[in-house]
């Protein structure tokens, strides 16, 4: 009995034993688990991407007109308002031409006159002559005498020269006329393209034109922009006519426009040793303005082969020397590694040495993490 009670107490206590040993071990899990810091990972990976060179600018209007009078006088009408659209050849306002129209009747009267002058010059060259012919036949008979002949000579002669003068008036008088007529048009103000009104500084009862008036009104063409930024000249070489370019403006941070290389100046600046580049950007949807900061990227049409990451998972970047930190997570241990960056652009920079494809890079929770310190990858 009593060596039973031995052998059931030996059983217990390596049943406390093997209890406590199972204890331990979990414990040890739970601890480490505990210990371990919660990070995101990518899979680092080579892409083809584009190069581009970055370059930044403003908005100017590719066609715009300030509009002044062209005949002084005082504005009697004004048929358009700030900011609306208008077509090329609409109306914007009316100069007073009462006074011009008063000698455009005046200059008709004297077309009037010089041609009822002309008709009466013909009609006495046209006597004169008939008196020459017959004067000519009776000379020829012996009728009429040398100084008779003569002086149907000279007659003929004064009424073709009457005609000619008559003739001269009515082109003068027409002339005349013509520029009046053209004055009047000068009057009434039209839009020279289409487009939309930037500035109206017309109001009926001012005083319009003569020698350095101001514009009356201003017009923007909406439809395309330019946007003239500076190259350097060790990036000019990959870029040509035809260019694509990526741009976007603070008003609209999430959208991408575009636009192409129009044209290359082809001397370069001897201040910043830059060279000039016109870019046209089309405007379809009127969302673009005059004076807008542009960011741009000129694409050159070459494809290199790059692995990629986020920016986020970058740790003390240096742009100037263009290296950076990041953590590779390999078996549950973060490792440092120094790498090599190049471009960034869409929250993604360039890795040029430093990881391999396939690696798995942390970009979230970076901050918290140990060289060699335990990570639990988040699923």
């Amino acid at each position: 009995m009593k060596k039973t009670t031995i052998i059931t107490g030996i059983v217990l206590l390596v049943l406390i034993a093997a209890v406590v040993m199972r204890n331990k071990g979990t414990d040890k899990t739970e601890t480490a688990e505990q210990d371990a810091t919660a990070v995101e990972v990518i899979t680092a990976e080579t892409k083809q991407i584009e190069n581009y060179v970055d370059a930044t600018g403003s908005l100017t209007a590719k066609y715009s007109a300030d509009v002044r009078a062209e005949a002084s006088g005082v504005v009697r009408e004004v048929f358009v308002s700030d900011w609306v659209a208008v077509k090329k050849g609409q109306p914007l306002a009316r100069i007073d031409s009462e006074e011009l129209r008063a000698a455009a009747g005046r200059a008709e009267a004297s077309v009037k006159t010089a041609q009822a002058q002309y008709m009466e010059a013909k009609t006495y060259m046209t006597r004169a002559q008939r008196e020459l012919t017959r004067v000519k036949n009776l000379k020829e008979s012996g009728l009429a005498t040398s100084q008779q002949l003569d002086d149907a000579l000279t007659e003929a002669d004064a009424a073709e020269a009457k005609t000619v003068s008559a003739q001269a008036q009515i082109r003068a008088a027409q002339e005349e006329l013509k520029q009046i007529n053209v004055k009047i048009s000068r009057t009434n103000i039209i839009s020279p393209i289409n487009g939309t009104i930037a500035a109206r500084n017309a109001n009926v009862g001012d005083m319009a034109g003569g020698e350095n008036s101001a514009a009356l009104f201003t017009i923007i063409d909406e439809s395309v922009y330019d946007l003239n930024v500076q190259i350097p000249t060790v990036d000019i070489s990959g870029i040509s006519v035809g260019s694509r370019v990526d741009f976007t403006v603070d008003a609209y941070p999430d959208r991408v426009f575009t636009g192409k290389v129009a044209h290359i100046n082809p001397q370069v600046s001897t201040g910043d040793r830059a060279v000039s580049v016109n870019i046209t950007v089309p405007n379809e949807d009127r969302l673009l303005k005059a004076g807008f900061f542009v960011k741009a990227k000129i694409y050159t049409g070459v494809v290199t082969s790059a692995i990629l990451i986020p920016q986020t998972a970058l740790l003390g970047n240096d742009v100037v020397s263009h290296t950076a930190k990041v953590y590779v997570a390999k078996d549950g241990i973060a490792e440092m590694r120094e790498v090599k960056t190049g471009r960034t652009g869409g929250g993604n920079v360039q890795i040029l040495s430093g990881l391999t494809d396939g690696e798995q890079v942390i970009f979230r929770g970076s901050f918290t993490v140990k060289n060699g310190g335990r990570i639990q990858i988040a699923k």
